[in-house]
């Protein structure tokens, strides 16, 4: 397991040295390592390696609700422009009144 020193340097104590003092090879500061976390009677390393993994399915499903919103948005503004052009054709007509053959 690595954990930090105060002086900033990464220390590594192997599994069996957790919960007990270590000294900082670089400023000599006597460091209480991390204790080891017990689960149903076997000791658990506390650092947890599957951190980034948990949060894929998060981010995924984040992605997925932006493409959506996306593609929701271009859809409407697509109507939009559509049925503003049509609807001015026809407004426009109405202005001008019938028009008739030359």
């Amino acid at each position: 397991m690595i954990f930090k020193c105060v002086c900033g340097s990464k220390i590594r104590v192997n599994k069996k040295d957790l919960g007990k003092k270590v000294v900082c090879p670089h400023c000599s500061e006597t460091l209480q390592t991390p204790k080891p976390a017990v689960v149903a009677g076997k000791v658990k390393d506390s650092s947890n390696k599957k951190t980034g993994s948990r949060n894929k399915p998060l981010i995924f499903g984040a992605l997925i609700g932006i493409l959506a919103a996306s593609i929701l948005l271009a859809a409407s503004v697509f109507f939009f422009k559509l049925y503003s052009q049509r609807s001015g054709d026809s407004q426009l007509a109405q202005a001008n009144g019938p028009v008739e053959p030359s």
